[in-house]
């Protein structure tokens, strides 16, 4: 229940009071018998990014995107309708490292028209996204239009199109 499970996480703030007491302890040791058999197992066979098909609102298939979307965290889907036709633009990259692994900036940013039709931004004129994007955006203006693209630690950039 939910007082069981907040009764066991108030036990374990008084036991574990700060993080190095808490990073090598075994799982057991953390939770009781009783929290344990109630657990849920989830498992993860899947690391790629892709979509999910809509079926008449049943999402159950999986479609991985192509390998150069493969090749860093995808954070940010935008779309854009560029060269009269609606794409999405898709950035991404991480910094976020640690011991085990560098940063991954692979992913220099990508139009998607279709499945098939994925082109680099620097076919356009965009200077490929080296860091790591947090969002990007279309502003509509009466003449044209502004896409911006906010990497992590970077100026903003502005790009103009019609």
């Amino acid at each position: 229940t939910k007082d069981e499970l907040a009764s066991q996480m108030n036990v374990m703030s008084k036991k574990f009071v700060n993080h190095a007491n808490f990073a090598l302890t075994p799982f057991n040791k953390i939770f009781n018998d009783s929290i344990i058999a109630k657990a849920k197992r989830s498992q993860i066979d899947i690391l790629s990014s892709g979509y999910l098909v809509n079926n008449n609102g049943t999402f159950n298939s999986f479609v991985p995107f192509e390998a150069k979307l493969q090749m860093a965290p995808i954070t940010s889907f935008t779309k854009v309708n560029f060269n009269d036709k609606e794409q999405l633009l898709i950035s991404g990259n991480s910094l976020k490292v640690n011991t085990y692994h560098g940063g991954y900036t692979a992913l220099k940013g990508y139009f998607m028209s279709s499945l098939e039709e994925v082109e680099s931004v620097s076919k356009y004129g965009i200077n490929p996204f080296h860091n790591q994007i947090k969002e990007t955006a279309v502003i509509k203006m009466k003449n044209k239009n502004l896409l911006l693209v906010l990497a992590n630690n970077d100026s903003l950039k502005t790009y103009s199109f019609k």
